[in-house]
């Protein structure tokens, strides 16, 4: 996918990064993670990394097991089970032009290394 939107912003004691291919958001992927850890959330299996991929069925906690970050694009190591089509890897194409491109992948470094994602890049 190239992502021609970035953003990253927090809200609601959470970080959220997404990534959509235009305004509409006819492709994206949105990761979250919030500031503090609820122990409750923990125990229900929902305090980790959250990635949504196209839709809210294709989402979930501690999914992302590894992200590599290029020059011109991000590539996402996750669970065979966030994606529809059973594809373990998902490459994300940055435009170098993008203004916000600094700053979104900063964002994703920290809420990586803050869930304890290996980060490459």
């Amino acid at each position: 996918m190239i992502a021609n939107i970035l953003s990253a912003f927090e809200e609601d004691g959470a970080t959220y990064v997404g990534f959509a291919t235009d305004s509409a958001g006819a492709e994206y992927v949105t990761l979250s993670l919030a500031d503090g850890s609820d122990p409750q959330d923990k125990a229900l299996g929902l305090g980790g990394l959250h990635i949504e991929v196209n839709d809210q069925s294709n989402s979930g906690y501690d999914l992302v097991r590894w992200i590599k970050i290029e020059p011109s694009a991000v590539t996402l190591t996750v669970d065979k089970t966030v994606c529809s089509d059973a594809i373990d890897a998902l490459r994300i194409e940055i435009p170098p032009q993008s203004p916000d491109r600094v700053k979104v992948l900063a964002a994703l470094r920290e809420i990586c290394r803050a869930a304890a994602v290996p980060v490459e890049g």
